[in-house]
């Protein structure tokens, strides 16, 4: 390559090949070509730039306008609009309008973000502000504010804190007030909870409190409790002193008590309609001893539910050994798998001697294996004339079913001697005329609580 010492020209000078210059390039007029060499080293070079649009320009560089090859980034202060996208990370400030701003997704994140907002709601420009008191946590979806104000639209999740006053607290902790704090945690005097969430306590051995409220009366109320009235879930007992139960002391009359004391009248005493104690009751039906009854067998908590079933229709039954007396079925499910049945047969009826009542559940047995034909729970009464004038026969069975499922309830007359013998319902044998005697018969059962 020639080098040539060139102190000026006038006029073009064209070059062919490449110029090298060695030494100060001091102007470049009239040089419309500067050969570029690639780069991606991470440095700081310097963008140059002219100070006219057009033609030979000298050029400058400025230290504050910088490139960095590595990582594309661009080190300047901006004023003015920008067009088109800017991508990367923007430090310092930034003014006038940004038509978008680039978020980053924090969906998960475990942590208290600050929310931003502005002075006011108007159009323009506007700085961003947080407060430490404005608060949201992507991983829970909670934000922490404390409101005052209208809520409008529908509020999910949980909102801790009182929302004293609140027009319409949905799932508030604390809607004192509240004029609709549907599924409130809790909702004093709110005006319209449409619903209370409950939760499942049906084994829990513990006492808890009942709620009550002032009066029936329709409208806002609120709830109250009291330490005299208690539930347990685990034993289904209620604690309580009410009317007809724990102790009737000297009543008049002390149905139902749990202690009726020296009662006048403690019917079904043994538990005074199944009080625990009948004292030295006046008149103490069906008590295990009428002065100073004390128990009834092993049944305690009283009757929890009874079925009742008339039968009036006067029926000839064909003869057989084993007669199904069909109108004194009934079916019934106990309100408790552990409680006790005691059923009452009362038959108006007509029938031959040697036969006996035996009764079925779900057609087996009961109370006991009754297989037998001599066996039975009650022995049809002797009668010299077997046509006219029908006897009655009362009798009592129990029964523990250990379920609450629907059962069917019969009853047979059974000849203990095998003979096909006949039985009439509500009537004598004979028809008409003087043997015209009708009667009713009745099956009465009562559930006591275990």
């Amino acid at each position: 390559m020639a080098t040539t010492n060139i102190q000026s020209f006038a006029g073009d000078v064209e070059v062919a090949g490449e110029l090298t210059v060695t030494g100060q390039l001091n102007s470049t007029t009239g040089s419309d070509k500067v050969k570029l060499t690639a780069t991606t080293a991470s440095e700081t070079d310097y963008i140059p730039l002219s100070k006219g649009t057009t033609g030979a320009q000298p050029l400058y560089t400025d230290s504050n306008l910088t490139y960095n090859p590595a990582n594309n980034v661009i080190g300047a202060n901006l004023s003015g609009n920008v067009t088109g996208n800017v991508t990367g990370n923007v430090t310092g400030n930034v003014s006038g309008s940004a038509d978008t701003v680039a978020f980053t997704d924090r969906d998960a994140t475990n942590d208290t973000d600050y929310i931003a907002f502005v002075a006011d709601h108007t159009a323009g420009d506007k700085a961003l502000f947080t407060d430490s008191s404005l608060t949201y946590n992507s991983s829970t979806n909670v934000i922490g504010a404390n409101l005052s104000g209208n809520v409008t639209g529908n509020v999910t999740g949980n909102v801790s804190g009182n929302a004293a006053f609140a027009t319409n607290a949905t799932y508030a902790n604390s809607a004192g007030s509240a004029t609709n704090a549907t599924f409130a945690t809790s909702a004093t005097h709110a005006n319209a909870a449409n619903t209370v969430a409950f939760t499942d306590r049906d084994t829990n051995n513990e006492t808890d409190y009942i709620a009550f409220v002032a009066n029936h009366t329709p409208g806002d109320k609120a709830l109250y409790t009291d330490s005299n009235l208690t539930y347990n879930p685990a034993n289904n007992y209620l604690g309580a002193n009410v009317p007809y139960a724990n102790s009737a002391g000297s009543a008049t009359n002390a149905t139902y008590a749990g202690s009726a004391g020296s009662a006048t009248n403690a019917g079904f005493a043994t538990n005074a309609t199944y009080a625990n104690s009948a004292g030295s009751a006046t008149n103490a039906t069906y008590a295990g001893s009428t002065a100073y009854a004390t128990s009834a067998g092993y049944v305690s908590g009283g009757i929890c539910k009874y079925y009742i079933k008339y039968v009036t229709t006067q029926r000839y039954y064909p003869s057989s050994t084993n007669i199904h007396l069909y109108d004194m079925d009934f079916n019934y499910a106990a309100e408790r798998s552990n409680s006790t049945l005691v059923i009452q047969y009362s038959f108006f009826y007509e029938c031959h001697q040697d036969r006996a009542f035996v009764t079925y559940v779900n057609n087996s047995y009961y109370p006991y294996n009754m297989s037998n034909t001599k066996y039975g729970v009650a022995i049809s009464t002797y009668d010299h004339d077997e046509n006219d004038t029908p006897q009655t026969t009362t009798f009592i069975v129990h029964y523990a079913p250990g379920t609450t499922s629907n059962r069917t309830y019969k009853i047979y007359s059974r000849s203990i001697r095998n003979a096909s013998q006949r039985f009439a319902l509500n009537r004598a044998f004979n028809a008409g005329g003087q043997y015209s005697e009708y009667g009713i018969s009745y099956a009465l059962l009562q559930e006591f609580a275990a």
